[in-house]
């Protein structure tokens, strides 16, 4: 090979090993370079259900409630403290962060409502499947059942939690349940969207359509007495073709359909 040829190649691996060098150099700079969150992704997953908070709550709970996060190393982050923060609004069922890379991700599940209570003298309330009481959300109304007049629970004003007290505790649990019936049948969501309650926990149904006030007594054997309401309005208050007017029926006790005019 001639000198200038082999001058010439060896001018070309010096400047290539240079240039590898310093790639390695900046590849080893960045891996050393400390990792820090660079942003937070917030997931509202039952958003298509309910929507009690948005994205923007979310943010800004953390931003205002947990401390700096933006900017800083993952590890410092006490992910615990944001899922507790999360976990107590009124709103939300439980929260979740994480994450990956440099990215924090934080999951958030609501709390769904089986029935709305609007009783007198006392602020009205939701109650979720498993019997947490919690306010009204500004801005959301939800399709559920309503719970009017009176009932045997004593809650202090802005109450949020499960009740303590045994008694109170399964007539919710009870109330709950009927809710959840009438919400499976649309023709019963439809005709009865309200419950009158009074004080030793007895129901009164009134139809959004008719006279009638259906005497439920105590929210017990749910299936049977919407029973009774179907076969009062089969052969009960239609014979030969004539609407019978009654005031009451009285569906309370076992195996009888008490009318009153």
């Amino acid at each position: 090979m001639k000198p200038l040829v082999r001058n010439i190649l060896a001018g070309f691996t010096i400047a290539a090993c240079s240039a590898l060098l310093v790639f390695v150099d900046r590849e080893r700079e960045i891996e050393q370079r400390p990792v820090t969150c660079s942003g937070v992704t917030v997931t509202i997953l039952d958003s298509a259900k309910v929507s009690f908070v948005t994205v923007a709550d979310v943010k800004g709970y953390i931003q205002n409630e947990a401390g700096p996060w933006l900017g800083q190393k993952p590890d410092s982050i006490k992910l615990w403290q944001i899922e507790e923060i999360l976990s107590s609004k009124p709103a939300i069922r439980n929260g979740e962060a994480y994450f990956t890379g440099a990215q924090l991700h934080v999951d958030v599940m609501q709390r769904e409502p089986a029935v709305k209570f609007s009783l007198s003298g006392v602020e009205s309330f939701y109650a979720d499947p498993s019997g947490f009481i919690f306010p009204l959300q500004p801005g959301y109304r939800s399709d559920v059942p309503v719970v009017e007049g009176n009932s045997p629970l004593v809650l202090p004003s802005g109450f949020k939690g499960r009740i303590d007290n045994a008694k109170g505790r399964a007539w919710l649990g009870r109330i709950i349940d009927l809710a959840s019936f009438i919400n499976e049948h649309p023709q019963w969501k439809a005709l009865f969207p309200a419950i009158e309650a009074d004080r030793e926990g007895n129901l009164r149904l009134k139809p959004a359509v008719g006279e009638e006030i259906f005497i439920f007594g105590q929210p017990l054997r749910v299936e049977d007495k919407f029973s009774k309401i179907k076969k009062y309005y089969e052969y009960i208050a239609v014979q030969n073709g004539e609407r019978r007017d009654y005031k009451t029926v009285n569906i309370s006790f076992k195996g009888q359909i008490i009318c009153s005019r």
